[in-house]
């Protein structure tokens, strides 16, 4: 005590100067705390935007207007029942009929023909649903002579076993008890049809071995391969026919 005053000391009082020179700590961080924030803004200054690297895309309006590049407008309005819609599904007919060629009229000769060819396949399919079965064992005798255009059914026994098979022919040459005969090839057994072969098969064979002579051929068939074919109005099921 001196003159009645109090002199109180701290350690801090008493450190070198080179601590107590040193700047506080708080003031150490408001420094950097404004330098950082001074930093952020400054390159929040210098960034670029991404609009201005690319922009946004814009619609060219000469490409929108232009034939090749124009959008077709859609349609809004459903349609159920209403005048609108028959004239909208009339035209769409009338579009399928153009692409798959409908309304092309065949000349009267060509629909006259066509129409003759359909009434004799209806005909020729009358015909085989009444044919008269031929029984091999009761055949019936021949009451003519064989001419020259007949269609017989000749018999042949096959060896070994002496299996009776037969044969439709057409008649060229008849003469002391023989026959000279075009042989003619089974296409179609259930329907009756015949056809010659493409190499012809003639050959001569006596008078007992045919059997049958068959009514008058009848051609048939609409399309250039069957018009080669020949009906009797014959049921040839019953037989081992060739």
């Amino acid at each position: 005590m001196t003159n009645g005053l109090s002199i109180t000391s701290n350690e801090a009082d008493f450190l070198p100067s080179e601590v107590t020179n040193r700047p506080s700590t708080i003031d150490q961080e408001n420094v950097a705390g404004q330098a950082s924030e001074s930093a952020i803004g400054h390159h929040l200054s210098d960034s670029i935007s991404p609009e201005q690297i690319r922009p946004l895309p814009c619609v060219n309006f000469k490409a929108t207007n232009s034939r090749r590049g124009r959008r077709i407008k859609g349609k809004t309005r459903i349609l159920t029942k209403s005048p609108e819609k028959k004239q909208s599904k009339c035209r769409s007919n009338q579009n399928v009929k153009r692409t798959l060629g409908f309304g092309r009229k065949l000349d009267t000769s060509v629909r006259n023909e066509w129409k003759n060819i359909v009434s004799s396949d209806l005909e020729f399919s009358r015909q085989d649903d009444v044919n008269d079965f031929i029984d091999p064992y009761n055949f019936p005798l021949l009451e003519k002579t064989l001419e020259r255009v007949d269609f017989v059914l000749v018999e042949f026994e096959m060896e070994p076993n002496n299996k009776k098979t037969f044969c439709v022919g057409k008649v060229l040459l008849y003469e002391n008890k023989e026959c000279e005969i075009n042989f003619l090839r089974c296409r179609n057994k259930m329907f009756g049809q015949f056809a010659f072969p493409d190499v012809e098969d003639i050959s001569r064979v006596l008078e007992t071995f045919i059997k049958v002579l068959l009514p008058t051929s009848r051609m048939f068939g609409c399309a250039k391969r069957r018009q080669s074919y020949m009906s009797f109005g014959v049921d040839f099921n019953l037989l081992n026919i060739l």
